[in-house]
C-alpha cells in the first residue's frame, strides 16, 4: 500500500494525516479472508441491514452474508451444528436493550464461538457499553455512520483490518 496525494476513483481511500491512504483495488482485496465462511449480521432494522449488504457488495466482499434480526435468532444459528460458523459477526447493538451484552457473554464463554471476532455497530457512543463490550471480548466498536458512503468507508475499514489480521482456526483447542 502506498501513500498518494490525489484521490483516485479506482481505489477506496481514507484521509490520514493530510495524505490519502490507498487501499488495494477490489480485485486485489480479500485474498486472505475466508471466502467460504459467512459474515453474520445481526441488525433489527432492515434498512440498516440493506445498507451494510450494499456496502459489502460495493467494496467487493464475496463472503455470504447471513442477516438475522436479533440475538436470539443469532444464538440459534450459531449453536446449529449443521450451519457453517461465520468468520466475523457484525452486531448492531440496540441501546435500549441489555440482550446484546447477554448475547456477547454467551458466545464469548462458548469454546467453539469465542474465537469469532465481533464488531459492535452502535447508534451512539456509550462509555459503559463500550467498556462492557471490550470486557466481554469484542474486537471493535464503531458508531454507525448516517449516510451510505460513510457506511461503505466504515465497513471497508473493518474488512481491511481483518484482511491484514490472522484469525485463529476454528475448532482448534489451545494446548
Amino acid at each position: 500500500m502506498a501513500f498518494i496525494k490525489q484521490k483516485t476513483r479506482q481505489s477506496i481511500t481514507t484521509l490520514t494525516n493530510s495524505y490519502y491512504f490507498s487501499v488495494p483495488k477490489q480485485n486485489e482485496r480479500w485474498s486472505m479472508l475466508q471466502r467460504n465462511k459467512p459474515i453474520l449480521l445481526i441488525a433489527k432494522d432492515p434498512t440498516d441491514a440493506n445498507n451494510i449488504r450494499c456496502a459489502l457488495d460495493e467494496i467487493g466482499v464475496k463472503n455470504p452474508l447471513v442477516h438475522l434480526n436479533n440475538s436470539e435468532e443469532a444464538l440459534i444459528y450459531l449453536k446449529d451444528q449443521s450451519k457453517i460458523k461465520p468468520w466475523l459477526i457484525l452486531f448492531e447493538l440496540d441501546s435500549h436493550s441489555s440482550d446484546g451484552l447477554n448475547f456477547l457473554q454467551v458466545i464469548k464463554t462458548d469454546n467453539q464461538l469465542k474465537i469469532i471476532p465481533v464488531v459492535i455497530i452502535a447508534e451512539s457512543y456509550e462509555n459503559q457499553k463500550i467498556v462492557q463490550g471490550f470486557e466481554l471480548g469484542i474486537a471493535g466498536y464503531i458508531i454507525k455512520p448516517q449516510n451510505a458512503s460513510k457506511i461503505t468507508n466504515a465497513i471497508g475499514t473493518i474488512m481491511d483490518y481483518w484482511n491484514l489480521s490472522e484469525l485463529p482456526p476454528m475448532g482448534v483447542e489451545k494446548s
